[in-house]
């Protein structure tokens, strides 16, 4: 008020980019903690700024203790002065980003115990639509799976098949896989799957697995034509030099596949957009469909 005082906590750092998008994985316990946080605009706790579950209450911010934490409207009611937390990083974040921490402690009922398996990762986007194409074995697994949005399994997301109970979630060894309603029923806390990812994920989405197993009826063998891609539901396609009739708008036809992939129909006519057997990229009229898909015309 009257002079300039030292302060030794008053501190700059370089900010490249606050992330607006967080997800907490911690599939021992806390589970109410897990998934997706938002950044809150405009919101900041001691200096810091604030993430909101998605699906919740739950806050992560950083405490009077220099730490990360996730609480809940409690601790918003108190304007995050407080260091209160079901989960707590395990040290002082001294400015970093909640996805730099390298460990975490969560709340066991009793005391507050390390926990090396929570991880907080970047979000860049969840896709919201993924398209797995299975040509050699496991057919029911093949199709468009759409995300559940509020539904974790073992600290990551889930997306359900649209035409089936199929669920592409990420089992207890850390694998994508494909199970029924099995796995549901089990909450996800298994290693079940008729297809699964070769190695762990290390947190990519299923789009970004290089290699995919399947289940033969003994043994789990390799299949390096199992694929999952992000799925689109509208094409352009232009030919301003030739076969004008195939430009346009297509729509992908749900629960339909040639050859393992996705086909779309023109809006305004019969002409299919669809994979060939040679795992080329044709557009076709009927002829291709009444033999459903398999041919290379």
């Amino acid at each position: 008020g009257a002079n300039h005082v030292d302060d030794a906590e008053i501190a700059v750092t370089l900010v490249t980019h606050v992330p607006p998008l967080l997800w907490m994985a911690s599939p021992h316990g806390q589970k109410t903690c897990e998934g997706r946080y938002e950044l809150l605009q405009g919101t900041t706790g001691n200096g810091q700024p604030v993430w909101k579950h998605v699906h919740s209450d739950m806050f992560l911010y950083s405490s009077l203790n220099g730490k990360w934490q996730v609480g809940g409207n409690d601790v918003k009611h108190k304007n995050f002065q407080c260091n209160a937390g079901y989960i707590a990083s395990k040290e002082c974040h001294n400015n970093a980003w909640p996805n730099s921490v390298k460990l975490w402690t969560r709340h066991d009922g009793a005391n507050h115990v390390d926990d090396a398996e929570i991880a907080v990762t970047l979000v860049t986007h969840v896709p919201p639509l993924l398209w797995m194409a299975s040509p050699h074995g496991q057919k029911t697994c093949e199709g468009r799976y759409e995300l559940l949005q509020g539904t974790t399994g073992n600290g990551q997301p889930v997306w359900k098949h649209v035409h089936s109970d199929m669920f592409l979630y990420s089992s207890l060894n850390g694998k994508w896989q494909v199970g029924g309603n099995d796995v549901k029923h089990k909450n996800f806390q298994c290693n079940a799957g008729y297809i699964a990812s070769k190695e762990c994920h290390n947190n990519a989405w299923p789009n970004s697995v290089k290699l995919w197993t399947r289940h033969d009826g003994a043994n789990r063998v390799d299949d390096p034509d199992i694929a999952v891609t992000l799925a689109s539901t509208l094409l352009w396609l232009g030919s301003p030099h030739g076969q004008n009739r195939c430009e346009g708008r297509y729509e992908l036809l749900k629960g339909t596949t040639g050859n393992g992939h996705p086909v779309w129909k023109h809006v305004d006519s019969d002409i299919f957009l669809y994979s060939g057997l040679n795992g080329k990229w044709h557009v076709g009229n009927n002829d291709v469909r009444e033999k459903n898909f398999q041919c290379n015309a």
